[in-house]
C-alpha cells in the first residue's frame, strides 16, 4: 500500500513541477509578445506605414525578396563583366565577355555597324 501512495505522490510532484515550468514559460512568452508588438509598431513608424495594418511577415518577405534579387543582380553583373586578354600572335588586347547576353548584344552592335566602322574597329 505504501508503494502505491509514494508513486502517486511522485506523479503529483512531477505534474506540479511541469505546470510551474509551463507557467513560467508562458509568462516569458507573453513578455516576448509585448516586446515584439512594440518593435512592430516602431518598424511601422520607421517605414512610415500605418501601424494598424503593418504586418511583420509581409515586411520580412519583401526584404527577403529584395535581398535575393539584389544578390542575383550582382551575380549577373559579375558574370557579364568583360575580361581583357592580350593576344601574343596579334599583339592586341582582346575584350571578351563571359556572358552570352553580353556577347549577343556585342554581336548585334557589330552587325549594325557600317563596313567602314568595322574596319576601324578591326584595324
Amino acid at each position: 500500500m505504501c508503494g502505491c501512495v509514494c508513486g502517486w505522490v511522485w506523479v503529483c510532484v512531477w505534474v506540479w513541477t511541469c505546470c510551474q515550468s509551463a507557467e513560467s514559460e508562458l509568462k516569458q512568452l507573453e513578455l516576448d509578445q509585448i516586446e515584439l508588438e512594440e518593435l512592430r509598431q516602431q518598424l511601422a513608424s520607421y517605414f512610415c506605414e500605418d501601424v494598424v495594418t503593418f504586418r511583420l511577415d509581409d515586411c520580412i518577405s519583401m526584404i527577403n525578396t529584395f535581398t535575393q534579387q539584389f544578390i542575383r543582380a550582382v551575380d549577373v553583373r559579375q558574370s557579364s563583366s568583360p575580361t581583357v586578354q592580350y593576344s601574343l600572335s596579334t599583339g592586341r588586347c582582346l575584350v571578351s565577355s563571359l556572358s552570352v547576353v553580353t556577347s549577343d548584344l556585342v554581336s548585334r552592335a557589330a552587325i549594325s555597324l557600317s563596313p567602314i566602322d568595322r574596319l576601324r574597329l578591326d584595324g
